[in-house]
C-alpha cells in the first residue's frame, strides 16, 4: 500500500473541496464535528480501519471529515511521540474512539487534519458573512448596503470558498468574509485593495500607492546601508509627487500622505483627529529615502493641511476600511464615484470592496460582452446617490465596462528566497499566536494561584513556629516555677500580699499566692455586669445574650486600688524605668503562676465540661487528634480560606480514618460511627465556638392559578403526543443545574462573635452549568457541561481521570465564550447538535420509525429558551423538533429533571467530591505530613478537573430506568389523575380531557390543535436570565442530604406520590442522636 497515494488522494478531494463554491461548501462543513480535546487521540500499533487501501478513498472521505478532529495541542503531541519513537517503530495508526468506536486511520493523516480544520474554519467565516448579507437584502426600507448585499449574494455562488484571487498577490477568496462582517482588516487587505486602486484606469499617475510593508523594508535598508537603496526614476524624474502610505501602528491603521516637491506631509487617523504626528522614526526614515533619490540634502517633512475631509471614527475596527477609501478618494476621486469615508457608511464600503476585489475573479471567466449585464452593478464603486430609490442608475458606472488596464508603475521583479523553515499559512499562524496568548493567560493564572497558595503556607508555618514558641516558653516558666518550689496555697487575703514579700535578688526565692486569690482578684478589678453578660458584650449590645457564667480571668492593672502599686514600684526603680526591673519587683508581690489545672483550663476554651456519666466519644483517649484538626482550621481560617461544611467534614473523615481507622466499622446501637454535619457542627461549636450565618435557600413561588396553568401545559403535551404520534423515546425533558466547587458567597465557618471575617478570593464564586435530560422512555442522555472561559484551556485537562470515560458517554465539556459559566444561545445549539439530535436519530433508526418522525422537547423558560432568535434556528434546522416550555414558576411541580433527577444527582456528585477530599487528606497523612500541617488543593484547576469524575459518578446514579420513569410519573396536576408518564399522556381520560376543550375552553382548544409552536406569555415567564446566585435553580443548603446514601434519596423518590413527597427532607433523628452521644 502507497501511503504517498493515498495522500495526495486525501488532498486532492480536499483541493477539490476548496475549490466549491461558497453557498455549496458551507452546506457541505455545516455539521462538521470541530476540534476538540475532549476526544481522545493516541499512537497504536492496530492497522488502519478508515484510508487501508486506494479503492476506499470515496467512502472513507466522507466518514472521516464527519468524525471529530484532534485539537492544534493534541497534533502536537502526536508529532512529538511519532519523533521520540525509535526505527523501525511498531506504530501504524492513530487511533480513537467516537460513538462507541474505535476508529484507526494511517498516520499520515496527521499532516492532513490541518488542512481539514482551516476549510472547516473558512466554510463557518463564509457562514457568518452570508447571513449577515441576507439580514442586510431583508432590512426594511432601500439604502446603499442593502442594494450592493443583494448584489454581493448573487455574486456568491461564482465565489469559491478558498482559492488565490486572480492579478493580486498574495490575496485568498478567504480572506473576503473578514470585510464582509466588518473584522479587523490585516496587511493582505489593505495590499490587495491597494492593487485594485493602483490598476485603475482613472488613477491619478502622479500618485504612488505603497504597500503596508514599505516602511518595514525602507527602515531595514537604511539600518544596513543606505547606498543599497533602489533608485526610483519616476520619483528623481518629478513623474511621482504624491506618495499614499498606509500605517499601523499602536493597534489601528492610519494614512501618511507625503508632498514630495514641497517636503510637506499630512497624517490622518481616524481614531483621534486631532493627531497630526505620525509614529516616530517614519519622517527620519522617508525623509533620507527622499533624499538619497533625489541627490539633495536630507531636510525634514514639514507638516501641512490633509488634502481631502477627514471624518471620525466612532468604533474599534473600522479603520483599516476608512484607510483604503480614504486613499481611493484621493488618487481616484468623486468623478469616479469614490466618496470620502464615513462612519454611517461603513457596512456600505466594506460590501462595496468586497465586490471590487471580488470583481478581477468574475472577469477572468465572462466574456467582454456580458460586461453590460445587470450583475456589472456589483462592482461600482460607491458614489453619491440623488434618489435612494433608484439603486440602478446610482451603482452604474460606464468606467467599469472597460478592460483593467495594466499598472502606470514599474513594478520591480523581486526573487523570493527560499527559507529553510517550514512554511505556514497566516491563518495556521494567527491561530498559533493565539493559542500562544491564551497560554500565557493561563500560565499568569496558575503563577497567581501558585503564589496565593504559597503565602497561604507561610502563613500557616509562621503560625506553627509562633505556637511552638509560645509552647517553649510557657514550658520555660513552668520549668522556673518548679524549680522557685512555686506550690498551690499560700495567703488568704490581698493585705497578706504585701507581708508575703520575700528577697528576690538572687532569684531563688518566690512569694506564694494563692490563684483563687489572683481569680478573685481580677474579678474585683471589673465592672460589676449582670449575670450571664460579659464586659465586652454588655458594651456592645444593648440587648445582651444569656451566657453561662465563667470565671473572669484578666486583672485590670489600671484598677485604683492596683495602680498605685505599680506607680510606686516605678518610682523606686526610677529613671529611665526599665519594664524589666518593674516587672521583677512586682512579681514579688503577684508571681506568674502556671499549674497544671490552669493549662487543663486553656486547654479545655474555658467551657465548663459535662460531669455526668456520659457515654464515651469518639474521640476519648485521642485528644491529640482533636488538637490537630483544630489546630489544622484554625490556621487555615486565619490565612484566610473559605471553609465549608463539606471541606470540614471531608477533613475530618480523613483524619479520623488514619488515626482512629476502628471507629466508621466500631457498632453503637446496631449502626456505624457516620461522622454526620450534625456532628461536625457540634464539634465546631464545643471546641472552637465557630458558627455560620446566612440563609442558603428561598422558597419558590408558584402562580396563583398554577392549577388551571399546569392542566392548559398537560393538555397542549398529551395533545401533541395524540397529533403527531410521538412515541416515549421522542419525548426529552431538559433543565440546566448549577454545580459549585466554591461558592463564593462570603460564608465561612469562623469563630463566633468577630467582627472581622477574611476570606481568601471572597468575591469569586467558582461553579459550571450541567445539562441534563432524560427521556420518557428511562433514558438518560449524554451531560453537556459548560465551564467560564473563552479557550480550551479553560475545559477539564484531556488526561485526568475519568475524562476517557466521559467521552465514551459522549460528554459534551463546552467553554461558555465569556467571563461567566452560563449556558447561552451558541451553547445551546451545540447541545441540540451533539447530543440531542443524534440522540433522535438514534431512537429513529432503533424503532424503525419514519424518517420525519416529529419529536418533542420540553424545556425551561428562560429567556435565551424561549428567544425567538433560538426558535427561529430550530424551525430552519430542525422543524421536526416540537418545542414545549415549563410553565413559569412551576418547575418544581411539572419539570422532570428538577423533580426527581436532580436531589439524586447532586447528592451524588456532593458525595463525588467529598470522597476527593478525604483521598486526599489520607493520601497526605500517609506520605507523612502532619495532621495540623494539611492543606487541601481547592484551585480552580484542580476542582475543574476533578469535576469530570463528579459528573459521571452522578450520571451513573441517575441512569436507571425506574427513576427516570418516576421523575415523569411525579409531574402531576394537581386535584386530577394526570401527570407525564407516557400511560397517562396517551390515556382515554386524557383524551377526553382534550375533546372536552372544545366546549369548555375553544379558544385554547383551537390553539393546541392548529400545531403552532407554544409562546408562552410574558406574566408566566422568567424573562430574566438567572444572576450568579440563581442560575439554574435554587440553591440549596450545602447540608441537605450529605448525611445520607444516595440509596436513601433514591428509595424516598421511587416511593413517593407527588413532587412535595420526592422533595421533603429524610428523617436524621437517629443519624444527629447516635453522633451527638458520640461527641458526648
Amino acid at each position: 500500500m502507497s501511503t504517498e497515494g493515498i495522500s495526495e488522494a486525501i488532498l486532492s478531494r480536499l483541493a477539490d473541496e476548496a475549490a466549491l463554491p461558497v453557498h455549496t461548501a458551507i452546506t457541505r462543513f455545516a455539521h462538521a464535528a470541530p476540534a476538540r480535546n475532549s476526544a481522545n487521540f493516541s499512537l497504536s500499533a492496530d492497522p488502519p480501519n478508515l484510508f487501508s487501501s486506494l479503492n476506499t478513498i470515496n467512502t472513507c472521505y466522507n466518514v472521516w471529515i464527519a468524525l471529530p478532529q484532534p485539537s492544534s495541542s493534541q497534533l502536537s503531541n502526536l508529532r512529538q511521540q511519532l519523533s521520540s519513537l525509535p526505527s523501525p517503530s511498531p506504530v501504524a495508526s492513530v487511533e480513537f474512539v467516537y460513538a462507541s468506536r474505535v476508529f484507526c486511520v494511517p498516520l499520515l493523516i496527521i499532516n492532513v487534519w490541518p488542512r481539514l480544520q482551516s476549510l472547516i474554519l473558512i466554510a463557518g467565516s463564509w457562514g457568518n458573512a452570508q447571513r449577515m448579507l441576507e439580514s442586510l437584502s431583508k432590512s426594511s426600507g432601500t439604502s446603499k448596503a442593502k442594494t450592493l448585499a443583494q448584489h454581493m449574494l448573487r455574486r456568491l455562488p461564482r465565489l469559491s470558498l478558498d482559492s488565490a484571487i486572480p492579478g493580486l498577490l498574495h490575496f485568498r477568496s478567504s480572506y473576503l468574509p473578514d470585510l464582509l462582517t466588518n473584522s479587523w482588516l490585516s496587511d493582505e487587505h489593505i495590499n490587495a485593495a491597494n492593487q485594485v486602486i493602483a490598476l485603475h484606469p482613472q488613477r491619478d499617475a502622479s500618485i504612488e500607492i505603497m504597500d503596508t510593508y514599505f516602511l518595514v523594508h525602507l527602515k531595514n535598508h537604511l539600518e544596513r546601508d543606505g547606498n543599497l537603496l533602489r533608485r526610483r526614476p519616476r520619483i528623481a524624474n518629478g513623474i511621482i509627487t504624491g506618495l499614499l502610505i498606509p500605517i499601523h501602528h499602536a493597534s489601528r491603521w492610519s494614512l501618511l500622505y507625503v508632498d514630495i516637491p514641497n517636503r510637506h506631509f499630512a497624517y490622518a487617523d481616524t481614531l483621534d483627529l486631532e493627531a497630526h504626528i505620525p509614529p516616530p522614526n517614519c519622517l527620519e526614515s522617508i525623509s533620507c529615502w527622499l533624499s538619497s533619490i533625489s541627490g539633495a540634502s536630507a531636510t525634514l517633512l514639514v507638516p501641512t493641511p490633509l488634502p481631502f475631509h477627514l471624518n471620525r471614527q466612532t468604533d474599534s475596527h473600522s479603520c483599516g476600511v476608512a484607510v483604503i477609501t480614504n486613499i481611493a478618494h484621493y488618487a481616484i476621486g468623486i468623478p469616479s464615484g469614490f466618496l470620502a469615508w464615513s462612519q454611517d457608511a461603513t457596512t456600505a464600503h466594506c460590501i462595496n470592496w468586497s465586490l471590487l476585489i471580488s470583481q478581477r475573479i468574475w472577469l477572468q471567466d465572462i466574456p467582454e460582452q456580458y460586461f453590460d449585464s445587470d450583475d456589472s452593478m456589483d462592482i461600482a464603486p460607491l458614489g453619491p446617490s440623488a434618489d435612494s430609490t433608484d439603486s440602478d442608475s446610482e451603482m452604474s458606472d460606464p468606467s467599469i465596462s472597460l478592460p483593467i488596464h495594466p499598472s502606470t508603475r514599474i513594478k520591480p521583479a523581486y526573487k523570493q528566497l527560499t527559507l529553510s523553515f517550514p512554511s505556514i499559512s497566516r491563518q495556521e499562524w494567527n491561530l498559533t499566536e493565539k493559542q500562544r496568548y491564551l497560554d500565557r493567560c493561563v500560565e499568569r493564572e496558575n503563577e497567581q494561584e501558585r503564589i496565593e497558595m504559597m503565602k497561604a503556607k507561610l502563613k500557616l508555618k509562621r503560625q506553627q513556629y509562633n505556637r511552638e514558641r509560645k509552647r517553649k516558653q510557657r514550658e520555660r516558666k513552668r520549668v522556673a516555677c518548679a524549680a522557685l518550689k512555686v506550690h498551690p496555697g499560700g495567703p488568704s487575703s490581698i493585705t497578706d500580699l504585701h507581708d508575703a514579700e520575700s528577697p528576690i535578688s538572687d532569684g531563688n526565692t518566690c512569694p506564694l499566692v494563692d490563684p483563687f486569690v489572683h481569680q478573685r482578684l481580677a474579678s474585683l478589678t471589673h465592672a460589676r455586669t449582670r449575670p450571664g453578660q460579659t464586659a465586652s458584650g454588655a458594651a456592645r449590645s444593648k440587648k445582651a445574650r444569656i451566657r453561662p457564667s465563667t470565671a473572669t480571668r484578666r486583672v485590670n492593672w489600671c484598677h485604683p486600688l492596683i495602680w498605685p502599686v505599680i506607680d510606686q514600684t516605678s518610682r523606686q526603680v526610677g529613671f529611665p524605668w526599665s519594664p524589666t526591673e518593674v516587672v521583677r519587683r512586682l512579681q514579688r508581690i503577684d508571681p506568674i503562676l502556671w499549674t497544671e489545672s490552669h493549662m487543663r483550663a486553656i486547654e479545655a476554651g474555658d467551657r465548663t465540661q459535662a460531669t455526668g456519666a456520659g457515654r464515651k466519644g469518639v474521640f476519648e483517649c485521642h485528644l491529640q487528634v482533636v488538637r490537630s484538626i483544630r489546630s489544622c482550621l484554625v490556621g487555615l481560617r486565619t490565612a484566610g480560606v473559605s471553609l465549608n461544611l463539606n471541606l470540614i467534614r471531608g477533613y475530618m473523615v480523613g483524619v479520623i480514618q488514619h488515626y482512629i481507622p476502628d471507629t466508621f466499622t466500631r457498632p453503637h446501637k446496631n449502626r456505624p460511627f457516620r461522622c454526620s454535619t450534625q456532628f461536625v457542627r457540634r464539634f465546631l461549636h464545643t471546641e472552637l465556638g465557630w458558627t455560620i450565618r446566612k440563609g442558603t435557600r428561598a422558597a419558590q413561588k408558584y402562580p396563583s392559578n398554577v392549577n388551571a396553568v399546569l392542566l392548559h401545559a398537560y393538555l397542549r403535551f398529551a395533545c401533541a403526543v395524540r397529533d403527531k404520534d410521538i412515541p416515549s423515546c421522542c419525548i426529552v425533558n431538559a433543565d440546566q443545574t448549577q454545580v459549585v466547587y466554591n461558592p463564593g458567597d462570603q460564608k465561612t465557618w469562623n469563630s463566633s462573635g468577630d467582627w472581622q471575617i477574611h476570606i481568601l478570593g471572597s468575591d469569586d464564586k467558582h461553579a459550571f452549568t450541567l445539562m441534563v435530560a432524560i427521556s420518557n422512555s428511562g433514558s438518560v442522555l449524554p451531560f453537556q457541561a459548560i465551564y467560564a472561559g473563552r479557550s480550551a484551556r479553560s475545559l477539564p485537562d484531556p488526561i485526568t481521570p475519568h475524562a476517557l470515560e466521559a467521552a465514551q458517554l459522549m460528554f459534551s465539556l463546552n467553554n461558555s465564550g465569556s467571563n461567566n459559566y452560563w449556558s447561552s444561545f451558541d451553547t445551546l445549539c451545540i447541545w441540540v447538535v451533539r447530543v440531542l439530535v443524534p440522540y433522535f436519530l438514534l431512537q429513529r433508526a432503533q424503532h424503525k420509525l419514519p424518517e420525519n418522525q416529529r419529536c418533542i422537547l420540553q424545556i425551561d423558560c428562560w429567556a435565551v429558551h424561549r428567544s425567538a432568535r433560538f426558535r427561529d434556528w430550530m424551525k430552519q434546522n430542525y422543524p421536526w423538533i416540537i418545542l414545549l416550555y415549563v410553565p413559569g414558576g412551576c418547575t418544581g411541580l411539572f419539570q422532570a429533571c428538577d423533580v426527581g433527577i436532580q436531589r439524586i444527582l447532586k447528592l451524588a456528585i456532593s458525595r463525588a467530591a467529598h470522597a476527593d477530599i478525604v483521598v486526599e487528606t489520607a493520601t497526605a497523612l500517609q506520605a507523612g505530613v502532619a495532621a495540623d500541617q494539611i492543606v487541601n488543593d481547592q484551585t480552580l484547576r484542580t476542582l475543574r478537573n476533578r469535576s469530570v469524575g463528579w459528573i459521571v459518578k452522578g450520571y451513573h446514579a441517575i441512569n436507571r430506568p425506574d427513576i427516570v420513569k418516576k421523575a415523569f410519573a411525579l409531574c402531576t396536576v394537581p386535584e386530577t389523575e394526570f401527570n407525564l408518564s407516557y400511560e397517562s399522556l396517551t390515556s382515554r381520560a386524557a383524551r377526553q380531557a382534550i375533546l372536552d376543550l372544545r366546549r369548555t375552553n375553544p379558544e385554547l382548544y383551537t390553539e393546541i390543535t392548529s400545531g403552532r409552536d407554544e409562546i408562552t406569555s410574558d406574566n408566566t415567564v422568567n424573562t430574566h436570565e438567572p444572576n450568579e446566585d440563581t442560575r439554574g435553580e435554587e440553591t440549596m443548603a450545602e447540608d441537605d442530604d450529605v448525611d445520607h446514601t444516595v440509596e436513601e434519596v433514591t428509595s424516598l423518590v421511587l416511593n413517593a406520590h407527588t413532587a412535595a413527597q420526592a422533595a421533603r427532607p429524610l428523617e436524621d433523628i437517629l443519624d444527629h442522636a447516635s453522633d451527638e452521644e458520640e461527641h458526648s
